[in-house]
Parts: C-alpha cells; sequence; structure tokens
C-alpha cells in the first residue's frame, strides 16, 4: 500500500486518510439505510454518525493535549503506536529548540 496517495502543495493524502474517509462515508450511508427500513428517520443516523466522529476527535485531541502538557501516556495498548510517533516529535521539536536561531537581518541592510 502506498503511504501517500498525493501531495499538492503542503497538504499531502495519506492512504489511511482516504480509506478512514470513505469507511466513515459508507458506515453512515449503511447506518441511514438500515434506519429508514427500521421506519426511524434516518437523519437519525448521520446525528448519531456526527456525534461518533466528533467523540473520537474529541478523544484523540485529549491524549494530545496531555502527552504535550502533562507528560502522560495513556497505558491502552491500542495507543502504543500515536505515542511512539509523538515521542519521536517531541524528540524533533527538542532538537529544533537547541539549534541556534538565525536573525535575518532587516531588508535593505
Amino acid at each position: 500500500m502506498f503511504p501517500r496517495l498525493f501531495q499538492i502543495g503542503g497538504f499531502s493524502m495519506p492512504t489511511y486518510g482516504l480509506l478512514f474517509s470513505l469507511a466513515i462515508i459508507i458506515g453512515l450511508w449503511v447506518s441511514a439505510r438500515n434506519f429508514e427500513r427500521l421506519g426511524i428517520d434516518p437523519r437519525k443516523a448521520q446525528n448519531l454518525g456526527s456525534l461518533v466522529v466528533l467523540s473520537g476527535i474529541l478523544g484523540g485531541t485529549v491524549d494530545w493535549f496531555r502527552f504535550w502538557l502533562q507528560d502522560y501516556e495513556d497505558p491502552d495498548p491500542a495507543k502504543k503506536e500515536q505515542y511512539v510517533r509523538w515521542r519521536e516529535l517531541r524528540k524533533l521539536q527538542e532538537q529544533n529548540a537547541q539549534q541556534p536561531q538565525q536573525v535575518n537581518p532587516p531588508p535593505g541592510h
């Protein structure tokens, strides 16, 4: 599998991002069809799906802030890989902070 499908400027589309988006869209569509088959307003499936997606995003954001602001890592084994990536980002940040900052002279000097 290709890790990145395409890149336009600074934006790149990772394969997992596209597949994850498709899974959400198809899941919402299937849920709405099942709700309709059961006689339930299909918009309720979309509302529920939106809440689930939002909850997932907020949960990941909480993990991110707790990692960076409190040095906390959730012991859940399912989150192990995300913390490996975030530790690597932290190393890069620390390396960048140790490098002397270049000050550009004002234009015309």
